[in-house]
This record gives C-alpha cells, structure tokens and sequence, in this order.
C-alpha cells in the first residue's frame, strides 16, 4: 500500500501545543526551526541529524555543509516566501529538510515536488549530465496508522517482489515519526541517538528529559541555546501567536484544496464531465485531467 493513502492519525498531542506563559516552544514551531536548525551559527545541530539520517560522519557533514537559504534575522522568517524549511549541500548531496507539523497529504507531495525541482536546478551549466545526490528529510509531526517505525526510507525501485531491486541511489526520501518515536519513549524501549535528540528538540521538561541527554554536549547545548533565545526575547509567545495563526491559515487552505482534489477524483470515478468538475470544484481543468 501506498504510504500516503494511509490515514494520517491526527489525535496524539501535538508538539506545537504549549500552555501561555510556557518558556518551551518545541521545534516544530516554524520560526524555532529556523534559529535553532537552519542556521549557520548553529550547524552542529543540523549536522547531527544528517549524519545519523544519511550514516554520515559527523565531523566530515560539519566540516563541508553548506547552507543554501540560511535565516539568520528572524524577521525574515516573516518576510520571505516559503519554499523548503531548509536545504544544504554536502560535497556530492543535496539535502533538504522539511519540518511537517500538521499531517496534510497536498504538502507532502509539495515537498517532493521541491525535491526535483532543486535536483534540476542546482545542475551548473557546463556540468553535462553531472548530477548530485538528493535527500529529502520528513520530520513529521504526525504519524501515518499502521506504521510503526520512527524512521522509514524510500527509493525508486521496481514493484515486483519477487525481483527487488532499487533503480538508482540518486534520490531518497526519508519520514522522521515525531509521535513514534515518543510512544517508542513511553514503552522503555532503548532509543538511538537520532531519536533522542528529535525528543530533545520537542519534548517538555519531563523527569526522562536528563536521562534522554545522557551527557550528550549536543544536548546539553541546544537546549541551553533555547533556553538563551527565550530570555533574550528572540521569541516572545505573543509573536508565536501570530505565526501560529498563520500557519494554521494555511493548513486550512491546504485541507480545502486536498477536499476539492478528493470530490474531483471521485467525480472522474462516476464519469461527470471535466467542465462539470471545473464548476463544483472551482479545480482547473489541467489539474482535473492530472487525475485520470
């Protein structure tokens, strides 16, 4: 079964919930990803998690990463028309990192869209056919039924089961389980230290909190880093508020548009006409075709 016709579970807690007056705002907060992930005084954080994502190296990520749409004035944050939460590159890869905190199908399939886009894109003239590795990081805020896994990995490959094997290595794309790996926390289990440090990123002061860090410097110095921003009033819960709105304008938007795209197929399935689809839907008729 195709991983994105799963129903999305969307009744766990969320991250980005916090009581007013709370310092903590975890990282899935778009503004706090961006101070504290895409961002070139803090690369070890970003670093950390590429090189367990991809089994890299850490020193050899840190030492040759460079970002490509770093945020560092957070009233950019605001100003600038999203495209991808973050993308680097490390010598032969391209990585993007997109932090999904609301379970919305449209901005999954957006996110691969970017991921080709940048594949093509970021080719240089003279180059011929010399492309590099993309990888896309899901950090998901949300889990799909059925799956388990913190971490699941896809590649293009074949469908036959009997004959599996991958087409090509060039593109991956990886979902991260926020929810997962809490229930994976919750359960005693013993966690890796990818999953300590997605917890650590976006969990609460808890009594397990200390015992997740486990002496980690890495840590120990983002949470010291968030606990610094919030003091210094880099981020106030009022600002919070607003952005909150507005992302959850958004997701708002995303949800009718993924509505329409549903009435549209199932009108297709019962053999309406493309100009009928076009008037209950307000869909374009190229985006109804691409439905066939």
């Amino acid at each position: 079964m195709f991983l994105y016709k799963r129903p999305i579970v969307k009744n766990d807690k969320d991250y980005y919930t916090y009581q007013k007056g709370d310092k903590f705002i975890p990282t899935v907060v778009d503004d706090v990803f961006h101070i504290m992930i895409n961002n070139e005084e803090r690369k070890k954080y970003l670093s950390l998690i590429i090189s367990e994502v991809l089994h890299l190296d850490y020193d050899y990520v840190a030492q040759n990463m460079k970002l490509l749409n770093n945020k560092l004035d957070k009233s950019k944050i605001k100003e600038t028309t999203k495209t991808v939460d973050c993308i680097c590159l490390i010598d032969e890869y391209i990585v993007l990192v997109e932090m999904n905190r609301y379970g919305n199908v449209n901005t999954l399939i957006r996110n691969i869209e970017y991921l080709f886009k940048i594949f093509t894109n970021l080719r240089k003239k003279g180059e011929g056919y010399k492309y590099k590795k993309v990888r896309l990081i899901n950090i998901d805020n949300f889990r799909f039924k059925g799956i388990k896994d913190s971490i699941i990995k896809y590649r293009l490959s074949n469908i036959e089961k009997e004959k599996f094997h991958f087409l090509t290595d060039i593109c991956e794309i990886y979902h991260i389980s926020l929810p997962n790996i809490r229930k994976k926390m919750y359960t005693n289990s013993k966690l890796t230290l990818l999953e300590r440090f997605m917890l650590v990123m976006n969990e609460e002061e808890s009594e397990r909190l200390k015992e997740i860090i486990g002496g980690n410097k890495i840590m120990e110095e983002y949470r010291k880093d968030m606990d610094s921003i919030l003091e210094d009033g880099i981020i106030s819960i009022e600002e919070h508020e607003e952005i909150e709105r507005h992302f959850r304008r958004d997701e708002r938007l995303d949800a009718m548009e993924e509505e329409k795209s549903n009435i549209a197929r199932n009108m297709l399935k019962n053999n309406f006409s493309i100009k009928d689809i076009h008037i209950a839907t307000g869909l374009s008729n190229q985006q109804i075709e691409s439905f066939k």
